[in-house]
């Protein structure tokens, strides 16, 4: 988006950064950052006074036990690499009112002085939303609805499948002519539980 409204804006992805990178930069945006290379490329804008920009789409600072990427957010020193970011960044953008309060939480732990900002108005919300650009509208649907239940998500939403097996189930054994289809990496142990009480061949429980 920022390169449609600012079309004569040049773009630099580069992942050696290096100080020769921040040469003619208008600013320096940072994706999700966790490890400690960020930091000190982040020092390296401070030092030649280059805006910096870090955004967070999830809360890395309360990764379930269940996610498969705990191992990793939940060690003790990314979750510091993160709140060093974003107490250093000049602009912190997130996608939720929720993630918002959390880092602000995580902002107001740190110490006043040069290397650290302190001001909660930088922590801004860019709300989720749907690029009927990139995707096109959605059609309005009208008429008799087909018969199907579609979950997508990966392997990081396993509890929430879990958590909700057992009305799965009722709604399948009360729904013999329905089908039912899993996108991305379903949790094995409810596909199993679902089959239980669903009757092939009327049932299409799918997984891809």
């Amino acid at each position: 988006h920022l390169k449609r409204s600012l079309g004569n804006m040049d773009f630099l992805l580069n992942p050696t950064f290096t100080w020769m990178c921040l040469k003619g930069a208008d600013f320096v945006f940072f994706q999700r950052p966790h490890l400690e290379d960020r930091i000190a490329a982040m020092r390296m804008c401070k030092n030649h006074n280059k805006p910096t920009w870090v955004d967070y789409d999830d809360n890395l600072h309360a990764v379930p036990m269940c996610n498969p990427r705990y191992p990793m957010y939940g060690n003790p020193q990314i979750q510091h690499n993160v709140a060093m970011m974003v107490a250093m960044a000049d602009v912190v953008t997130v996608s939720t009112a929720a993630l918002r309060d959390s880092l602000l939480g995580i902002l107001r732990s740190f110490p006043d002085g040069r290397e650290f900002i302190r001001d909660p108005e930088k922590i801004v919300i860019i709300p989720n939303a749907y690029d009927e650009e990139m995707h096109g509208p959605i059609p309005e649907t009208r008429g008799e609805r087909n018969k199907l239940v579609v979950w997508r998500g990966s392997g990081s939403h396993c509890k929430d499948l879990m958590l909700y097996t057992d009305a799965l189930k009722n709604v399948v054994a009360a729904r013999q002519d329905w089908n039912y289809e899993f996108i991305g990496e379903p949790f094995w142990w409810t596909i199993e539980e679902l089959q239980k009480v669903a009757k092939p061949p009327v049932l299409g429980l799918t997984a891809t």
